[in-house]
């Protein structure tokens, strides 16, 4: 029997309009599309496993939109999830963390407690989301302008409820799958996965970012074994930043660096971040 893989795609699929303000009253338009990255997916993520003999079961937690029932057409997942959320809220989540700076430098490692599986996720904030399957929700009810960017809380419940399809996936279906990818929709890829260093029993990141504690958040490769701990680890940082979990992922794996150049997406060699502006 061939090794199986599980690729979890959260984020944004499709936004015709997101409104992100990178700082307040700096406002770029841009339209937000999945269909524009999911060939260059299919070439470089996809063939990669496929080549060395995997199979591959999808799974999808992103935004409700005009384009949610092609996007299962395209991609297939063995589940999917649709997650919505009261933006009123989330713009004062964003505000207040302008307002503090909030993107603290972790220089001591925090303890992680790897005899607790689970943390509540819904505690107090899940009545901000409305979650929907595909036979459950009404397209026309959606809007086609989102402003972003997301306070982190709107960042961090979709990896954590497409990472929990798949769990239940496999423990429902009593498949054990050898890796996990997790990444999100609107990325090109622009290094064959096969030049690259990636060692599939490590988490694989992507890069170090500018300073040694920041951690490149937009793919994520490891072992099913480090699932549920996972989870535990975007969990407990949900008000938080996934470019400061490092700390955490070392208590249950040992890093990898796929391309480590020290930069964010705007510098990287391996891969860009697929926006197209309309302003």
């Amino acid at each position: 029997m061939s090794d199986k893989v599980a690729i979890v795609l959260t984020g944004l699929s499709y936004c015709e309009n997101y409104r992100h303000a990178s700082i307040p009253n700096n406002i770029n338009e841009i339209r937000v599309d999945y269909r524009e990255s999911i060939e260059n997916y299919k070439q470089y993520l996809f063939n990669y496993f496929r080549e060395k003999g995997y199979t591959i079961d999808v799974f999808i937690a992103t935004n409700p939109s005009t384009m949610s029932e092609q996007l299962l057409k395209d991609y297939k997942p063995k589940d999917h999830i649709f997650i919505d959320d009261e933006d009123g809220m989330h713009a004062a989540l964003r505000q207040h963390e302008w307002n503090n700076n909030n993107k603290n430098t972790l220089t001591d490692k925090p303890k992680l407690d790897l005899s607790i599986k689970k943390a509540d996720s819904e505690k107090g904030d899940i009545n901000s989301f409305k979650f929907y399957k595909i036979d459950t929700m009404n397209i026309k009810d959606f809007k086609n302008e989102i402003w972003g960017p997301c306070s982190s809380l709107q960042r961090i419940i979709k990896p954590i409820k497409g990472l929990e399809l798949c769990l239940n996936y496999a423990k429902d279906n009593n498949i054990r799958y050898k890796n996990i990818v997790l990444s999100r929709m609107d990325l090109i890829f622009k290094m064959d996965f096969d030049s690259c260093e990636i060692d599939l029993d490590k988490i694989n990141i992507i890069s170090q970012m500018e300073d040694k504690y920041s951690l490149c958040d937009n793919l994520y490769i490891f072992p099913f074994r480090n699932l549920e701990y996972f989870i535990h680890i975007l969990k407990i940082n949900k008000f938080g930043s996934l470019h400061k979990i490092r700390p955490y992922l070392e208590q249950i794996n040992k890093i990898n660096f796929i391309c480590n150049e020290n930069t964010g997406s705007s510098y990287s060699s391996f891969y860009k971040i697929n926006r197209i502006k309309l302003t």
